[in-house]
């Protein structure tokens, strides 16, 4: 400023001239930075409701600091490894998605890393390489299991309820991501369906009007649907209709969310002998939830002083690893069944996966955010709920439940019932809820669900190696 002052004083011209021939210059070097930015099409779809500062302080975990050096390296690292491998045995990638590659070095080259690949992460690649069973066991997908799970993705059998079947293929009618308010955190792919809620398909049947069924000559009864579409890729993991007693095809939909709803008591049951001794829940950073007022359900910050942790969880498998002694110890009977009966279980085959009992304590939200990728769903069993409505001139309202999608465009709104899974689409933005007040019955009472993340139905089990290369456990 004062070099610009002088020189007007001295009314030296071509200095003038410099400085503003050089503030042009900035001036025009922001504005081509600033549409340069703006060429995500995913920054103009979620725009302000993405919320990316909601981050904790745990250096590992992948959603929040995913760009962190190690994570990097690691992920440059491994795609190397994925272009070996898929030289070096196609077949196993046959079909796989190109995108899924790409994604991974367009990431990779936004975080303008430079490592050098001659040294150690080479050595690390040969030594893979050379021994795939060595992958492959390490990802539980061996040969065997490869060819035994091509049977998921055939055409979607659903029988209409008078034993017959029919057969749908899976070109799905679902909007393809990306979707306002979708905005993962580590790796995004587009062209999968996206929508923020998947209800369970399910068949109703309702009498024909007298006049109609006669002239018809035909069963005085009509179908319809409720809940997602019947070729939505959501209904492979709900469960299927009955199955007709003849020529059924061996298995149609792998039926995981029904798995775990048929075994929900058994579940609960050894949450509650585990919790009833000792409180194991681990409480997670205080920058990801807050304090809410009971009246009007607007946070206020996170006392750090509170002796009691607000929302906390007991992890079996954390980014993909299992934890053997959780499991073995305390939950082996839900270990087995999450590990015999879902096989779209995604923890265990990649990083980017869990399974974990939350605990969300009275009058707590967890701030808005989204999950870190697009290519897995996530299950929630609600195992202790509450009663948290109460009753306003326009109705009962729910004080304790789960917001996804974008506010005003997509957003959905659901309740925890015992017993009964919500699956919904967490890379879409999304938060969590339940007050209680002092006037409720049992008002220190926690919500307590089992999360599990599924892999995307749509992909491939090639898909899916290859992104367990890309993130393996433990990332």
């Amino acid at each position: 400023m004062r070099s610009i002052l002088e020189a007007f004083a001295k009314n030296d011209a071509t200095t003038t001239v410099k400085i503003i021939a050089t503030c042009l210059i900035l001036g025009i070097a922001w504005l081509w930075w600033d549409c340069i930015k703006l060429r995500n099409p995913r920054d103009q779809i979620t725009g302000e409701n993405s919320v990316k500062n909601n981050s904790c302080n745990d250096p590992n975990c992948i959603r929040c600091h995913s760009k962190s050096n190690r994570h990097r390296e690691t992920l440059e690292r491994n795609v190397i490894l994925l272009r070996r491998l898929m030289k070096m045995e196609p077949e196993i990638f046959e079909g796989m998605r190109e995108e899924i590659v790409r994604v991974a070095e367009e990431t990779v080259a936004k975080m303008h890393v430079g490592i050098d690949h001659r040294g150690s992460a080479n050595e690390e690649v040969l030594n893979l390489s050379n021994s795939l069973k060595k992958i492959t066991h390490f990802l539980g997908l061996d040969n065997d299991t490869l060819e035994g799970n091509k049977k998921y993705f055939q055409p979607i059998e659903i029988d209409d309820g008078q034993g017959m079947s029919c057969s749908e293929e899976m070109t799905s009618s679902l909007p393809l991501s990306p979707q306002p308010g979708q905005d993962p955190t580590v790796f995004f792919l587009p062209g999968l369906e996206a929508v923020p809620l998947h209800k369970q398909t399910t068949i109703h049947h309702m009498k024909q009007p007298e006049t109609q069924s006669k002239n018809d000559g035909a069963n005085s009864k009509y179908q319809f649907y409720r809940g997602c579409p019947r070729n939505c890729p959501c209904n492979r993991l709900w469960k299927s209709s009955p199955i007709a007693e003849t020529n059924s095809p061996p298995i149609r939909l792998t039926g995981d969310i029904e798995a775990l709803h048929q075994n929900f008591h058994i579940i609960r049951k050894e949450l509650q002998q585990l919790v009833s001794y000792k409180d194991h829940f681990v409480p997670f950073d205080t920058q990801v939830y807050s304090n809410v007022t009971e009246s009007s359900h607007t946070s206020s910050h996170f006392d750090t002083k509170m002796k009691k942790p607000s929302w906390s969880s007991i992890y079996l498998y954390h980014q993909g690893l299992r934890r053997s002694e959780t499991c073995n110890k305390y939950f082996p009977q839900t270990t087995l069944l999450i590990e015999s009966k879902c096989p779209h279980r995604m923890a265990g085959k990649c990083g980017l996966g869990s399974v974990y009992f939350s605990k969300l304590d009275p009058n707590i939200k967890v701030m808005e955010h989204c999950g870190p990728t697009n290519v897995r769903w996530r299950c929630h069993i609600p195992l202790v709920v509450p009663n948290a409505k109460r009753f306003h001139k326009r109705g009962w309202e729910s004080r304790s439940h789960l917001r996804v999608g974008r506010p005003d465009v997509n957003e959905q709104i659901v309740e925890w019932e015992e017993g009964v899974p919500i699956l919904f689409d967490d890379s879409f933005l999304h938060s969590a809820l339940h007050v209680r007040t002092t006037a409720d019955k049992g008002a220190d009472e926690s919500r307590i669900v089992l999360i599990i993340d599924f892999w995307h139905p749509s992909l491939s089990e090639a898909d899916r190696t290859a992104l367990g290369v890309l993130y393996p456990p433990g990332l």
